[in-house]
């Protein structure tokens, strides 16, 4: 029974960091997710789960084994799927286009598989194998309005290579521009990122008017809008997530001013510090990426000079209120 053992161990491993990363996901820590991902990918190849012949005899091992490489097969194909949707945020085309190659040999049925790894191609300058991809993707999901334009945008750039219109070289720019700017979806976006932005504001205003706890319930809410625009688009949405990490920080220095217990008084100053090192890490992030204060054109900017220039001063204002109010959990992380 130790293979079977064996293999238990390394689903619960293999689950535990898909949970980790999924979380990280979700938190806009592209890094980190992709480096959880990689890390049950690694648990599983310990394994050999697609071994038709269980190591042992009997009828109820046999069903056992088949149960657990049922779902160590399912774990890997998950994990594949979102390692690819991570480099394609990262521009990562060539581990893009590996990580849904391989789950596109899991499940040959895969639409996300097969969509992932035509934007990977796309993103990459390859646009006659992006849309062999695509193809297939419109094939499993003929109604779906997404991998729709991104092959409308692929079959337009092949038919002006053809046309002369410029090389390679620059399909592939235009590419990873178009995915980059979400330009491919705007159509789609646009409304969703204008309630987003307009959520924001309004989360401004409150906290303008002195009610930082109401500011931050509107701020929660925002993050689920924003992970679901991002699946769309596949890029981060720096802009708006910095803003809410912002904001975010200035509404816990606000509540910890007030607090009157020094644990409470504490713990804030650790969600602030949190929030605003997150703020302060995209400006870093996005600077990288040509995307900084003063990008052109200026909604690719993570934050204009004025939003940038208040993060960093109230992050060390923070930290040295967190050095004199340590709090109890060590939640945050000194740098």
């Amino acid at each position: 029974m130790s293979a079977v053992q064996d293999m238990i161990t390394a689903l619960d491993g293999a689950k535990n960091q898909k949970e980790l990363g999924t979380e990280a996901l979700q938190e806009g820590d592209v890094p980190t997710a992709q480096a959880r991902y990689e890390d049950a990918i690694k648990l599983l190849d310990t394994q050999n789960i697609d071994q038709t012949s269980p190591p042992g005899t009997g009828e109820e091992f046999k069903l056992l084994w088949n149960e657990l490489r049922r779902t160590g097969a399912e774990l890997d194909l998950a994990c594949h799927l979102n390692l690819a949707l991570c480099c394609i945020k990262r521009e990562l085309w060539s581990k893009a286009v590996d990580a849904a190659g391989r789950a596109v040999q899991r499940d040959p049925n895969s639409v996300k598989g097969w969509f992932r790894r035509g934007i990977a191609r796309a993103g990459g300058g390859h646009d006659e194998e992006a849309k062999g991809d695509l193809t297939k993707a419109a094939k499993l999901a003929p109604k779906d309005g997404a991998i729709r334009k991104e092959l409308t945008a692929v079959k337009n750039r092949l038919s002006a290579l053809k046309e002369g219109e410029g090389g390679q070289k620059e399909s592939a720019a235009v590419a990873a521009a178009m995915l980059g700017s979400g330009g491919i979806y705007k159509e789609e976006t646009t409304t969703g990122m204008e309630n987003i932005d307009k959520m924001v504001l309004e989360a401004e205003k409150i906290l303008s008017a002195g009610h930082p706890e109401e500011a931050i319930s509107v701020l929660k809410n925002i993050f689920k809008l924003i992970w679901d625009e991002e699946c769309v688009t596949a890029e981060i949405a720096y802009r708006q997530r910095f803003s809410v990490h912002s904001l975010s920080g200035r509404c816990h220095m606000l509540n910890a001013r007030k607090a009157q217990d020094a644990e409470a008084k504490a713990s804030l100053i650790s969600r602030a510090v949190a929030d605003l090192q997150k703020a302060v890490s995209m400006l870093e992030e996005a600077d990288a990426k040509g995307r900084g204060v003063g990008s052109v054109p200026t909604e690719w900017a993570v934050a204009t000079g004025k939003e940038a220039a208040k993060v960093g001063p109230l992050l060390v204002e923070a930290k040295e209120l967190a050095l004199q109010f340590p709090a109890k959990e060590g939640i945050v992380q000194m740098k």
